[in-house]
């Protein structure tokens, strides 16, 4: 029996993880289920119980990568097997899985690029995760590489509606749609957005929609992940990263029950996934809007 304990999970990010997770563990190896709505109290609580239920390895996506949780850096200090999901940390000795985030994020904002769109903005919520710091590196890297000026002004990184666990009430999500009206009307020059989940980039779409701006005709939105819902024919598609989140179920799955083999299994070993890059509705050439007073 293994235990995984998650943040959450949705049809965006999460259930086709566990979709590959449940199917490369097969008839064979049991797997408990557990979410901690990004609580690292409720983490520690529920690798204690699964631990003391009997379970023989642990997969675990935290809720920050800041620190590992104590109940997981304990498991990892007496060498129990613990595989991390959709996160890494430098300086821990943990096996890890994990998407090609960097990379994914800097080809994402050069595609953005090759579209014409060379004032670009960058929108996240305040989770304090690796993944959300390797895009922002990716898209700073993808400025770096293409000679495109980087205006710190235009990120706005502290958002929290969509956090796991967040049951946030209408108007606070209202209040962050206002939010980013605000962001997009504070510089018409800035036509191309990154953002790091898809649910934040609905509610940029509505925000350019409220501050008279058409998607993709005036601003073109990238962001990672999406609902397949293929047959929601009125839903609107954004280009994306697609993160092949049952390899990420699955790799995770085989690397843990390699440490519970025992051998040569049980060396650290970081695996990164790549992911694919999908066109849809949400990107187009660049078309000035305004000139931006450091352009001249």
């Amino acid at each position: 029996m293994i235990g995984c304990v998650v943040t959450s999970f949705d049809d965006t990010f999460g259930t086709r993880v566990l979709e590959g997770l449940l199917d490369e563990a097969g008839a064979d190896t049991h797997v408990v289920v557990k979410a901690s709505n990004g609580s690292v109290e409720r983490e520690n609580e529920l690798i204690r119980a699964l631990v003391e239920a009997g379970i023989a390895g642990l997969i675990l996506l935290p809720s920050t990568t800041r620190f590992l949780p104590p109940a997981a850096l304990e498991l990892v200090m007496r060498e129990f097997p613990v595989v991390v999901l959709d996160r890494s940390y430098a300086d821990v000795p943990v096996s890890a899985v994990f998407s090609d985030n960097a990379a994914s994020a800097q080809r994402a904002t050069e595609y953005l690029v090759d579209l014409g769109h060379t004032r670009l903005g960058f929108v996240a919520s305040a989770s304090e995760v690796s993944t959300t710091s390797e895009r922002h590196g990716g898209y700073v890297r993808a400025h770096a590489v293409r000679h495109v000026p980087l205006d710190a002004a235009r990120q706005l990184t502290d958002l929290t509606s969509t956090l796991p666990g967040s049951v946030a009430p209408r108007a606070e999500v209202e209040a962050e749609i206002d939010r980013l009206t605000g962001f997009v009307r504070a510089d018409p020059a800035t036509t191309g957005y990154l953002v790091t989940e898809y649910n934040l980039a609905v509610m940029l779409r509505e925000a350019c929609l409220r501050a008279g701006l058409s998607v993709p005709d005036d601003v073109s939105i990238v962001c990672f992940d999406h609902p397949t819902a293929f047959s929601d024919r009125e839903l609107f598609r954004f280009t994306h990263v697609e993160q092949d989140q049952p390899e990420l179920g699955r790799r995770a799955v085989q690397r843990l029950l390699e440490q519970i083999g025992g051998g040569t299994g049980t060396a650290v070993a970081k695996i990164e996934v790549p992911s694919a890059f999908v066109l849809a509705e949400s990107t187009a050439p660049a078309r000035r809007l305004a000139r931006h007073p450091d352009e001249g």
